[in-house]
């Protein structure tokens, strides 16, 4: 619910996609409710809050804010740059975007080859030479 105008001794406020008049109390508690809530929004941006509840709230897992002392940072960092690696060399050896068909959306050949407009064997071949520099690439 937002506050949306204030006329002359009329109190609207918006209900979904309508506006909904109300008297003059009920339209200062919510008011007061909005004003409260983006101020603590501002509170939590400027001291980096971290809320377990509106984690909850916003149906996000708490596990993913929590770090994993499991986790091994350097590799992790050498399996980022690698991939960061990988994306820049398919950017310009794989044009068509043949991999990211092939193997992220889990199309078939035929299918890449409808939506390339080419022939079978030419997608074939092309994922053959790209496959073939990314392997020179990572091993």
């Amino acid at each position: 619910m937002t506050v949306c105008k204030k006329s002359e001794k009329q109190y609207f406020v918006q209900v979904g996609n309508r506006q909904v008049e109300v008297n003059h109390e009920v339209y200062l508690e919510i008011y007061k409710d909005y004003l409260y809530e983006k101020n603590q929004e501002r509170k939590r941006r400027r001291y980096n809050v971290l809320s377990l509840d509106a984690m909850n709230e916003e149906n996000n897992n708490v596990y993913d804010f929590v770090p994993d002392l499991r986790s091994n940072t350097e590799e992790e960092a050498i399996h980022e740059v690698t991939i960061h690696k990988i994306k820049e060399i398919l950017k310009e050896i794989d044009k068509d975007n043949i991999i990211l068909l092939k193997y992220l959306h889990e199309y078939s050949e035929s299918e890449i080859a409808a939506v390339l407009g080419i022939s079978q064997a030419a997608v074939s071949k092309k994922m053959q030479k790209v496959m073939e520099i990314l392997r020179s690439f990572v091993l």
